[in-house]
């Protein structure tokens, strides 16, 4: 029989356990880059989009309090609109309250800017960006025909000379007027956003999978623990194996192990008187196939007395081999197995 040893057992278990961590790990890597992360860029892209939209939204509805006040001719149209003017030039939103709003009307000219007071009244319908676009008109288009949405356009970054940034517009027409009101922040800005979130994501994942570790490691080190018991078993049977192997090898008699329907399973030769059957013809064979009848038959009422009593039968008989020779054959039967039996022979021809 083959043991296996404690440094193939280790590495087989080591391989078994270490294959599929590794697989898991770059499964959850691979959900990360090829669908969290991506889906996460789309989250909080939306989600800056969404502020912006509330954020005009909200500033609509003051402008729409000051014609409403015009209406119920509390207000004079001009007054009305002055006085929206001063109310959205105040007006903050975001982080740290940084955020404003800006008005322009459907001809591209400056109504209202908190930080860009010296520009209000001129036209900036052409002004171009840095990359050759005009934003101006682009909002204009974008607020007559769809009412409002988002423009991404490219701007000097403050404070940086000969610098760009991308942008997000988000915009509303206000038909009463017709204003165009909107509001703007650097596309930078969002990215931050998703890269904190990117960090954070990664940092979660990171302490899973270290955590996994451990546990892998854990248990890893129980089963190794008791495939180090299993070796010293292992050892402890081939050595026992070897004894019992060397111990047949020492026998003199010829043995062979039956099954209990006579089928011939093994074979060892004897040491001391040459065998009066083939090894080559014998197993595998039945009993009855190589034995004369007569015999077969003895063999065969030991082997059953044997399972029945469960104790060794012993059998004597003459083995005719040839016309001239006849030897006398002692066998001894022992059941070693539910199944199977052990049966000696010995040639005791000059016994008294």
């Amino acid at each position: 029989m083959r043991y296996l040893t404690l440094k193939n057992i280790l590495k087989n278990r080591i391989l078994q356990l270490t294959l599929p961590f590794i697989i898991l790990v770059a499964v959850i890597y691979l959900a990360i880059f090829a669908i969290l992360i991506p889906s996460l860029r789309k989250f909080a892209y939306d989600k800056r989009k969404s502020e912006l939209k509330n954020a005009v939204t909200l500033a609509v509805s003051e402008l729409e309090f000051y014609a409403k006040m015009q209406h119920d001719h509390f207000f004079t149209k001009n007054f009305a609109q002055k006085a929206a003017m001063d109310h959205i030039a105040q007006l903050r939103f975001g982080k740290n309250n940084q955020d404003y709003f800006w008005i322009i009307d459907i001809d591209g000219r400056l109504i209202e800017h908190p930080y860009r007071e010296k520009m209000i009244g001129l036209n900036h319908a052409d002004l171009m960006a840095p990359d050759g676009t005009y934003f101006v008109r682009n909002f204009i288009k974008k607020a007559t025909k769809d009412g409002g949405g988002f423009v991404e356009y490219e701007w000097y970054k403050e404070g940086k000379s000969g610098e760009t940034v991308s942008k997000l517009a988000a915009l509303s027409l206000f038909k009463e007027w017709g204003w165009i009101i909107g509001t703007d922040l650097p596309v930078d800005d969002i990215n931050k956003d998703i890269s904190n979130i990117m960090k954070a994501t990664l940092a979660g994942t990171f302490i899973i999978t270290f955590l996994i570790g451990l546990l892998y490691i854990f248990i890893l080190g129980k089963l190794l623990k008791q495939e180090k018991e299993r070796a010293k078993i292992f050892k402890r049977l081939a050595e026992k194996d070897a004894k019992i192997t060397a111990l047949f090898d020492a026998v003199p008699d010829m043995i062979l192990r039956l099954h209990k329907d006579g089928t011939v399973l093994d074979y060892k030769e004897p040491l001391n008187f040459e065998p009066f059957l083939d090894p080559v013809l014998i197993l595998d064979a039945m009993i009855s196939d190589v034995l004369p009848a007569n015999i077969a038959k003895k063999m065969s009422n030991s082997m059953s007395l044997a399972f029945e009593t469960m104790k060794p039968q012993i059998l004597v008989f003459d083995f005719k081999l040839s016309d001239k020779k006849k030897i006398k054959i002692e066998s001894h039967f022992v059941v070693s197995d539910k199944e199977e039996v052990l049966a000696t022979f010995r040639d005791v021809t000059g016994r008294g």
